[in-house]
């Protein structure tokens, strides 16, 4: 694989070095770290945070107090202070993303919605100001932060790509850990998709539907809904999709066999009854798709007890998997019968999952298994975009200041919607992103 803007191999020494990190490390890191300068793909030396991460983790302090750190909110008090912390250099460095924040946080252009009662549970909404801009569409944004931090106004930036476009934006704050786990995380998402479906219904048209109409995704003038993550943003956004595919399973069961249970029945007509946002698109950028794997990474680099993510995804290995949403939903399609996957398949969106090829925090690998393990289920509208010399944060920043990663998911965001031909683009047209860019 190579990036065709500028000719770099994706698989080059120094991705293939971030990619591969171990389990746990052994107590000798120095006998470790030796072995490891014996193999010709790794590069011949250890990043500084990676040793400080380890440094911290195993030696400085304990388990004990790491979790005490996690479980009483001390991590997110000092992420979401590093970041606002950052502020200042980012107004050096970018003047007009300062002058860009200030502007999109006006009562002209920006509401702030509460769609429950936690005050984490808010949506801030970005309205084209422009009657040439008049709404085009409707981005649904999740922030990452590791599952257990980040606020909506950390990513007001973005809003400004797309509002620019036409779009109308809604960068949706949730519960973060401990406040909630990723269960409750993917339920605020979808409390937040019915809030806006229900009481802002003007800004989607025939976007809002109580179920996916195959027969309405021909309609010309059908607004179209995007759905968007950063990281672990990237994740729950997913998993939100695979849960709504489990549910339609059920009532696609419950249409194919009178065997089908009360409650399997009960709970998918209740979500066909209910009012919410059928997503045209989704874009996941840097996600840690597979729970248990990204485990296993955290642990290499010193940071599995301290982060938020083991904790948020209840400690155990049969838990991990069951929040790993390429797994899932290859359970769901294990289960069911050929004819109703294929009805499934029209309640998935296009899909398109980007990574940066230098990302330290999650390896792009994560991207490639998620990504070949739903091609296995048979759903073919998903592309993948690795982009090299581009880190974790990066593909985010992007969209505030300007970047690559802006560029070509726009690209893909706005061509033709793969529903509309009845089969998906990829079918007629076999080059993927993978290989063009």
């Amino acid at each position: 694989m190579s990036n065709a803007t500028t000719g770099n191999p994706l698989l080059s020494k120094k991705s293939l070095h971030l990619s591969l990190s171990p389990p746990i490390f052994p107590d000798n890191d120095e006998t470790y770290e030796k072995s490891l300068l014996t193999h010709p793909h790794f590069i011949n030396h250890t990043p500084v945070d990676l040793h400080i991460t380890r440094l911290i983790g195993r030696k400085i302090l304990s388990t004990k107090t790491l979790h005490r750190i996690r479980d009483s909110g001390t991590f997110r008090k000092i992420v979401d202070m590093l970041v606002t912390l950052s502020v200042p250099a980012l107004a050096v460095l970018h003047p007009n993303a300062v002058q860009d924040f200030f502007l999109l946080s006006k009562p002209s252009c920006m509401s702030e919605l509460k769609y429950g009662r936690h005050p984490m549970q808010v949506i801030h909404l970005f309205e084209p100001q422009s009657k040439s801009h008049m709404n085009k569409g409707v981005l649904f944004f999740v922030h990452g932060g590791a599952w257990g931090s980040g606020m909506p106004w950390m990513y007001r930036l973005v809003a400004k790509s797309f509002i620019d476009k036409g779009l109308v934006v809604a960068i949706v704050g949730y519960r973060t850990y401990p406040c909630a786990t990723i269960s409750g995380q993917v339920h605020d998402l979808e409390l937040a998709a019915s809030y806006l479906a229900v009481n802002r219904a003007d800004l989607f048209h025939h976007g809002v539907k109580k179920r996916f109409n195959e027969n309405d995704a021909n309609s010309s003038d059908r607004v179209r809904t995007y759905l968007m993550g950063h990281s672990s943003g990237a994740h729950i956004a997913l998993l939100l999709l695979v849960e709504r595919i489990r549910k339609y399973s059920s009532l696609e069961r419950f249409k194919h066999s009178k065997k089908t249970s009360k409650t399997e029945g009960s709970e998918s007509i209740k979500l066909h009854d209910n009012m919410t946002i059928h997503f045209d698109k989704f874009v996941g950028l840097s996600g840690p798709y597979q729970i248990h794997n990204h485990y296993a990474f955290e642990a290499g680099r010193g940071v599995a007890e301290i982060s938020p993510m083991k904790a948020a995804s209840e400690h155990t290995l049969e838990e991990f998997l069951k929040y790993s949403p390429a797994i899932r939903l290859k359970h769901i399609y294990a289960e069911i019968e050929e004819e109703i996957s294929h009805h499934l398949s029209l309640y998935f969106p296009d899909i398109l999952l980007v990574h940066g090829a230098d990302d330290t925090t999650v390896p792009f690998t994560a991207t490639v298994e998620a990504g070949s393990i739903i091609r296995s289920c048979g759903i073919d509208c998903i592309d993948d975009l690795y982009i090299d010399g581009t880190g974790h944060e990066d593909t985010v920043m992007h969209f505030m200041i300007g970047g690559r990663t802006k560029d070509l998911v726009s690209e893909w965001m706005f061509r033709k919607n793969s529903h509309d031909n009845d089969e998906c683009n990829r079918k007629a047209e076999p080059t993927s992103l993978r290989s063009k860019y």
